[in-house]
């Protein structure tokens, strides 16, 4: 499990950017935050998550497409995740909006769309299940929401919202295209905003707070909900990674391999 979170808190980081990157960087990388814009963050000193603190989100099985559920299956036995924390969504292949249609491309990794559809396509199909979901269902007592910190995707997810026309010099400096792992992470925001409202904002604006909020390693930051927050007010509320591989045997591989990880070698 410890190896298993640090990489989520690795691909997590890197998706909370979510902007269009600079003109002469790839794709792949972002623009650095300025670490003058960063608010100190508080130590969580939080233990290490179980599997009570994950949801794992897969698509709904279509005729002979089952690969989202059977890897959700998969790794709900061999993770022990509660029932409770499993939650199936449909992800229509298009959808038409007054404006125009978003799409989804590359075997449903990509959506596509003009202006902001593929961002209200995230919200309306992806962000809205997930979020009443976690509001509505009661555990214990407690809505689902108040335990779980870290969200799984299952192959079948959408990666990334591609705004159009495309740009290949990525040359806007403003949030056009996304990550979806970025704007799920800011769902359920204290005060109700919603992600839709970082569109077209400046890639300068709204920092990710986890940004080197840990540099010596202390392990004294691990994720914690309504914590890590802004200077836009805007809190990382949860901490977004995919099982994803060219196939079910690479998925499988991988999943087997974080349960039990190989700790031999210089560790450097």
């Amino acid at each position: 499990m410890k190896a298993f979170i640090f990489v989520l808190l690795l691909v997590t980081s890197s998706c909370l950017v979510h902007a269009q990157q600079q003109n002469n960087l790839p794709p792949q990388a972002g623009p650095t935050p300025d670490a003058s814009l960063l608010l100190p963050q508080n130590p969580t000193n939080e233990n290490f998550p179980t599997p009570e603190n994950i949801l794992v989100v897969y698509k709904i099985s279509v005729s002979s497409d089952s690969i989202s559920e059977k890897i959700a299956n998969y790794y709900q036995n061999k993770r022990s995740i509660p029932t409770v924390n499993m939650k199936r969504i449909d992800i229509p292949q298009s959808y038409t909006y007054p404006e125009g249609v978003a799409t989804l491309f590359d075997n449903g990794e990509d959506i596509r769309s003009t202006g902001n559809l593929g961002w209200r396509y995230t919200n309306d199909f992806i962000a809205i299940p997930i979020q009443n979901y976690l509001n509505n269902t009661i555990v214990n007592g407690q809505p689902l929401k108040n335990r779980i910190k870290y969200i799984v995707f299952c192959k079948g997810i959408p990666h990334k919202i591609r705004y159009e026309p495309y740009d290949p010099n990525w040359s806007s400096r403003y949030r056009l295209h996304a990550s979806v792992g970025a704007l799920i992470s800011l769902i359920n925001q204290p005060d109700g905003r919603n992600f839709l409202q970082l569109f077209n904002t400046h890639v300068s604006s709204h920092n990710n707070p986890l940004f080197g909020v840990d540099v010596g390693s202390t392990m004294n930051y691990r994720f914690k909900s309504n914590h890590f927050v802004n200077a836009g007010g805007w809190y990382t509320q949860y901490l977004v990674s995919w099982l994803n591989g060219d196939n079910y045997s690479d998925v499988v591989g991988m999943i087997d391999k974080s349960a039990t990880p190989n700790y031999s070698g210089q560790k450097t």
